[in-house]
């Protein structure tokens, strides 16, 4: 069961991350009692998918982010609603009293994943390390540093793995924004060096500072490679990511 904490608990520079396998939660009883947390909004969105796998994945998708977000509010996981920001980015609707919990919710091929912090902007992105897409075709809108990296990488999946590593980034720092594809590619980009932690530079027209952020990016059970940005603040001590795998439920 998660374990029912305070939001005031997640401390600064602290992210914890909770993850579910979509095919574990097959149980009719499972099925039904997520169903039930759905909103007439998220019902009609969930038809509109194509295939069952993919309005099975939005469901334990939308149970995940309730569940986890039930046990740091103290409130019963149907209690817990989302309205959104100002560029359109979720957030939490809790009433009158502001709350200083921020998520992020991310799912792909059989695996969904949120991240949880205190007063901080985050986005977090997963992919399936063996679905990538065309990558050439992806990695032209790459910055150019990010491209000469990846030429060099000539072995195929040496190039799939280091293709994703910079799209997880860049996809978590987009979300952590909020403000999407309205930020070019090319005008961001990642320094991913040995023992070194993750760099974020930024081209001259992006108005954003480099050093308030932080990242974390790790391997997730089966297949998917996760990545994790933060803003902190200059000067903050390294992220603190805690990982779970659940089951989530409809009660907390």
């Amino acid at each position: 069961m998660l374990q029912q904490v305070n939001g005031e608990e997640i401390g600064p520079g602290a992210v914890h991350l909770w993850y579910a396998v979509s095919d574990e939660v097959s149980e009719p009883a499972q099925l039904a009692a997520l169903e039930s947390l759905l909103t007439p909004d998220e019902r009609a969105r969930r038809a509109r998918y194509r295939f069952e796998r993919e309005r099975h994945q939005f469901l334990v998708a939308r149970g995940l982010l309730r569940w986890t977000l039930s046990g740091y509010l103290g409130l019963p996981p149907e209690a817990v609603r989302f309205r959104a920001g100002p560029h359109g980015k979720p957030e939490l609707a809790v009433g009158a009293t502001p709350t200083p919990l921020t998520f992020n919710l991310s799912h792909a091929a059989g695996l969904v994943a949120c991240a949880i912090a205190r007063d901080a902007e985050i986005g977090i992105d997963v992919e399936d390390l063996a679905g990538a897409a065309d990558i050439d075709a992806v990695a032209r809108s790459f910055a150019p540093s990010e491209r000469a990296d990846l030429d060099a990488v000539r072995e195929k999946t040496a190039r799939q793995n280091r293709f994703l590593a910079y799209w997880t980034l860049k996809e978590a720092y987009l979300k952590a924004r909020g403000l999407g594809l309205s930020i070019a590619l090319d005008g961001f980009w990642f320094v991913l060096e040995a023992r070194a932690p993750i760099a974020i530079r930024f081209a001259a027209p992006l108005d954003d500072d480099p050093t308030r952020w932080q990242f974390d990016q790790r391997d997730l059970a089966p297949g998917h490679l996760l990545a994790v940005a933060a803003a902190v603040g200059d000067g903050a001590a390294p992220l603190a990511v805690s990982v779970e795998r659940c089951v989530p439920e409809a009660a907390a």
